[in-house]
């Protein structure tokens, strides 16, 4: 049987631990503010679903009942539903990376193998989305997201390339965001050192990018916001600063990865400890420890309040008392 601890810190957080049991992890909630418990059940307990991959990334939720995620070193696009366990459903996959469907429920791909956002067809062929701007080969299409009106917006860091900044593969100056708007693609940011994550405001209103970065200050840099006109076409960009984090929660270093939201706002980022939990300004409310650290998350199952969560060779769910957002 679940036994549950509750234990007072400090006014700064809250430790939570349940024990386990078979495929049961310990975990610990770590909450700086009330708001945070609001998005916890009782029962809530963090799962292993399996810990035998190379470096998983890129979780999606299907409507047809299952996940689908990376493993990026092990080239394939695994499967995942609770009755059938695991199976390949694209080997080798051009190590993608993030994955999402479009409106007809074909899979969008952020390629590193082949540098460029892919289409999955129903007969399993490839059509590329995009691979250049203008004239030059993107760096790697790290994770992306759709609007309701289709758009979709993308980040392309170098992660994907060999030495990275100094690879002689590396035809872009830079590391970008990107709009793909009516066929067309565009340049939203240059100016970004790895544009990482990537998520959209439930109103649409907002696109957030997480950044990585490398400064020893004591505010966290990481998260920008940019506002959208009615279009879906950034128009003004502002930096959310996550103000006196405890270090060892939020790191010092590294930053966010993926970034995922819920229908009240609040911004769910893979961080080096756990699931960092944001409000729609960059408040800090708390963590959802991980073993290990995640690289990115997905809203799933029929209600969309299970977490999934990718995290080097584990894959992770939890049962939250909220339920996620998604443009579709």
């Amino acid at each position: 049987m679940r036994t549950l601890t509750i234990t007072f810190i400090t006014a700064l957080f809250v430790t939570i631990t349940l024990s386990s049991k078979a495929q049961t992890l310990p975990e610990k909630f770590l909450v700086a503010d009330s708001a945070f418990l609001e998005l916890i059940k009782p029962e809530s307990k963090l799962e292993i679903l399996d810990s035998t991959f190379q470096f998983t990334e890129g979780p999606v939720w299907s409507k047809n009942g299952y996940l689908l995620f990376s493993d990026i070193p092990g080239n394939r696009i695994i499967r995942w539903n609770e009755n059938k366990g695991f199976s390949d459903f694209l080997n080798p996959s051009n190590h993608t990376n993030g994955l999402t469907f479009n409106y007809n429920e074909d899979l969008i791909m952020c390629s590193h193998g082949a540098r460029s956002v892919l289409r999955l067809k129903k007969g399993k062929e490839l059509e590329i989305i995009a691979d250049r701007y203008n004239g030059k080969r993107l760096n790697s299409p790290n994770d992306l997201v759709f609007s309701t009106s289709g758009n979709l917006y993308f980040t392309d860091p170098c992660w994907g390339l060999n030495a990275q900044e100094q690879s002689p593969d590396k035809e872009l100056p830079y590391n970008g965001v990107y709009l793909i708007h009516k066929d067309s693609l565009m340049l939203i940011d240059s100016t970004l050192w790895r544009p990482n994550g990537i998520v959209l405001s439930p109103d649409q209103k907002s696109l957030y990018v997480s950044d990585m970065f490398t400064d020893n200050s004591d505010e966290i840099k990481t998260i920008y916001r940019y506002q959208l006109d009615p279009k879906g076409i950034p128009i003004k960009r502002e930096l959310l600063t996550v103000s006196q984090p405890p270090h060892k929660i939020l790191g010092r270093i590294n930053g966010f990865d993926g970034l995922k939201a819920d229908v009240n706002g609040n911004i769910y980022c893979t961080g080096p400890h756990g699931i960092v939990v944001l409000n729609a300004d960059g408040k800090y409310l708390g963590t959802i420890t991980t073993p290990l650290s995640p690289a990115n998350c997905a809203w799933g199952d029929d209600d969309f309040q299970t977490l999934y969560i990718t995290a080097r060779r584990h894959l992770y769910r939890i049962r939250l008392n909220v339920k996620g957002f998604s443009p579709k």
